[in-house]
């Protein structure tokens, strides 16, 4: 009886130990979730940044763009971006929203590491999944303004909001109106939009 009782105590021993170095990694791990949230996403007004980089880049002859759309966190954007990043000759994307499946800290960083293998100057427009319950702060820290525009040559190039899937709004009507209005002054204007 002794033996299976020492037999019984080291099973108890072990599964106790088990059970202990269990909780503690189901800890570590949420904590260093909790962690990684008090982090903020270092990058900031990435379309601003990547219009500076077009720009600099345009010798005043022709561009070629490509239009991307729905990535939402995709590994198959990883196979587009790919793709992308083969073509020699083009000079700049545009992804057309739902950069995310839905806006939290974590897809977003997730996009942002598919986002930084594109070899090319990259611009972003809002989609309705990446502002998804009214959540706008992470899009526009990282991102910048939800609706701009800029002109490369004799192309003016629009970009809108229409993430909330009803209108544009008011404003942003107006600022449209304003920005066609100057577009006529140009051979090109492209105006794209989720």
């Amino acid at each position: 009886m002794g033996k299976l009782a020492n037999a019984t105590a080291t099973y108890f021993k072990k599964r106790t130990y088990f059970r202990i170095i269990l909780v503690l990694l189901i800890l570590f791990l949420w904590g260093y979730l909790q962690i990684s949230e008090l982090f903020p996403i270092q990058e900031h007004d990435l379309n601003f940044h990547a219009i500076q980089e077009i720009k600099h880049r345009y010798t005043g002859n022709t561009f070629s763009f490509a239009v991307l759309g729905d990535s939402k966190n995709s590994p198959v954007f990883d196979q587009v971006v790919s793709r992308l990043n083969q073509d020699g000759d083009l000079d700049f994307a545009i992804i057309g929203g739902d950069l995310v499946l839905y806006p939290t800290l974590e897809t977003y960083r997730s996009f942002l590491r598919q986002w930084k293998k594109i070899q090319i100057p990259t611009l972003v427009i809002p989609g309705n999944h990446d502002l998804a319950f009214q959540d706008r702060y992470l899009y526009y820290s990282i991102f910048g303004r939800f609706y701009y525009s800029f002109v490369l040559g004799e192309a003016k190039f629009i970009f809108l909001d229409n993430s909330n899937e009803y209108n544009l709004g008011d404003e942003q009507l107006a600022w449209l109106n304003k920005e066609l209005e100057e577009g006529l002054k140009y051979k090109y204007c492209f105006v794209f939009m989720h």
